[in-house]
């Protein structure tokens, strides 16, 4: 059961580095959410492979980093476009977070269960 959060966390990590890279070379806005998404795409990953499943604490991390886009982005939006982006990764964000995760958790402990006792 570990292999998807495995996988989630490779994933995070190679989107930061690239995500770090693009900053790196051109800083713009643009970049902030997508290092961000994979930030969020690395913890889910951790929570995972933890079997960690307290949607609390991780709503509250997500919550923070969501937070944290929106302070990061306020002071270097330019265009009209910027603000889509704010508003679109947010929709994806909490889309992946509130929704996504939860029920991949919920799937996850009925299978670990089911193998447990049959039923």
């Amino acid at each position: 059961m570990k292999s998807p959060g495995l996988t989630l966390i490779l994933m995070g990590v190679i989107f930061s580095i690239l995500g770090i890279t693009l900053y790196s070379t051109n800083p713009s806005f643009i970049h902030i959410p997508y290092i961000n998404f994979s930030i969020v795409v690395f913890i889910t990953g951790l929570f995972q492979i933890r079997e960690y499943y307290n949607k609390k604490v991780y709503f509250a991390v997500v919550s923070i980093l969501l937070l944290l886009t929106w302070i990061l982005g306020l002071g270097q939006i330019i265009t009209i476009f910027d603000y889509i982006s704010l508003g679109v990764f947010t929709i994806v964000i909490i889309f992946f977070a509130f929704k996504i995760v939860p029920d991949q958790w919920k799937i996850s402990k009925d299978i670990e269960h089911y193998k447990k006792t049959g039923i």
